[in-house]
């Protein structure tokens, strides 16, 4: 880590004489030599997990040092409880590459890991596929490529109800349990242009196959666009877009059409959120999260790992790790926080108060956006249009910086009061009563 750039994303304090930091930074990746890693991503993200200790002779040493790396972006990262392990929420596979107290087993698996793209790994988890296959109601098509020079002579085919048996030149293609009975005088096969061509009448039509021989993954499925259309049509009067399905008396959710570009995220972008373990260089625990928008990140408490804000329909939902002896725990729901941030464009930091009683967005030159929890009313209030009670309300603040151009370059939300760094000063805006301090 000496003389590259990093940020500290988090660090604990185990005790008086020793202290875990958790650095990140982002470095070039190594040049593949073969094509098959060339759309790679040209960087790498690092995670340098350090422990320093104070000595008496002297001072302060580093005495452990791990790092771990990954080809995606790293969207969260914080210490265990404990800190032996760490949490992490990548769009990649994290792995241990190096640990200064206990070699990295299987470092060259490890490291093709980072490599490989994941397409490749995907497409080498896959068996060679030999055969296309397509299906009707009435009918299940499958098609081979045969070499030059084959014979309808060469060809030996067996086909009861239930079974199939075929081979080309002694090789088999096909054989074992058909996924549905077949209609045997109903079904043939023909050689075309080096193309074997085997039509399965089904018995019982109108029932769809999930594969032509049962466990047989050499085939490759294409949908029929006439039964895909008819499916959709089909499903259509079942959809919540389909006027007439609508109950009157019952609201519909929010509607897709209203959410703009900002509030997607692509169905492409995976993440998973992976515990890793300091001894074992493991994986211990895994999660995806594909689809979900991080808000923001927050340490709730001094001996708590981060927490979490992820988006959930419009909502920000707060999420602790590693406390009060459970994995995961829910502490807050900021409603519509995740609407509303998507709407700032000028946002530079979100946070909430440890309490989880308000939430709050910064922008870059002047504003703080609070955003307070419903609180109960004292006294009756009544919606004027449908006549409804209003049991509770939720308030907004907004702080404005008595000097515009003062940049914001930090802050810290306290439950009573929020406070904002700038270059010359520290601001301190006060949010309720604040408690007496001796």
């Amino acid at each position: 880590i000496v003389g590259r750039a990093f940020v500290v994303v988090d660090a604990v304090a185990k005790n008086d004489t020793s202290a875990v930091i958790l650095l990140q930074s982002v470095v070039e990746a190594p040049v593949p030599n073969d094509q098959a890693h060339q759309k790679q991503s040209a960087f790498v993200t690092q995670l340098h997990w350090i422990t320093l200790q104070e000595t008496d002779s002297d001072g302060w040493i580093l005495s452990r040092s791990r790092e771990i790396e990954t080809r995606g972006n790293v969207e969260f990262a914080s210490l265990g409880i404990a800190s032996d392990n760490v949490i992490l929420a990548s769009s990649r596979k994290c792995v241990f590459v190096a640990d200064s107290a206990k070699p990295i087993e299987q470092l060259t698996t490890a490291m093709e890991t980072i490599d490989c793209d994941a397409a490749a790994l995907a497409a080498e988890s896959q068996p060679n596929k030999i055969y296309s296959w397509t299906q009707t109601a009435d009918d299940v098509t499958a098609v081979f490529n045969l070499r030059d020079g084959i014979a309808k002579t060469d060809i030996k085919f067996s086909l009861t109800s239930n079974s199939i048996s075929l081979s080309v030149a002694d090789k088999t293609l096909l054989a074992g349990q058909l996924s549905d009975a077949v209609d045997i005088d109903a079904s043939t096969w023909t050689i075309e242009s080096n193309k074997l061509e085997l039509s399965l009448s089904k018995q019982d039509a109108g029932r769809m196959w999930s594969d032509v021989v049962v466990g047989d993954e050499t085939g490759e499925y294409t949908a029929d666009p006439d039964l895909v259309r008819q499916i959709g049509e089909r499903l259509m009067q079942y959809t919540t877009e389909n006027e007439n399905m609508l109950n009157k008396d019952v609201k519909p959710t929010y509607n897709s059409e209203e959410l703009e570009e900002c509030d997607m995220v692509a169905a492409q972008d995976a993440c998973f959120l992976s515990w890793l373990d300091d001894e074992s260089h493991a994986v211990i625990r895994e999660s995806d999260l594909s689809g979900r928008q991080f808000l923001f990140t927050r340490r709730l408490g001094a001996q708590e790992p981060m927490s979490v804000c992820l988006r959930h329909d419009v909502d920000g939902v707060l999420w602790s790790f590693d406390v009060n002896g459970k994995l995961v725990e829910h502490r807050a729901t900021f409603n519509a926080f995740g609407y509303v941030q998507a709407s700032k464009q000028q946002r530079k930091y979100s946070t909430c108060a440890p309490d989880g009683s308000y939430s709050v967005i910064i922008d870059g030159a002047k504003h703080a956006y609070i955003y307070w929890q419903p609180s109960p009313l004292s006294t009756d209030l009544r919606n004027r249009k449908n006549g409804n009670r209003v049991t509770a309300v939720a308030k907004q603040q907004l702080v404005t910086l008595p000097d515009m151009t003062d940049e914001i370059l930090g802050f810290h939300a306290a439950s009573d009061c929020l406070f904002l760094l700038t270059a010359g000063k520290v601001i301190a805006a006060v949010l309720k009563e604040v408690r007496d301090f001796e």
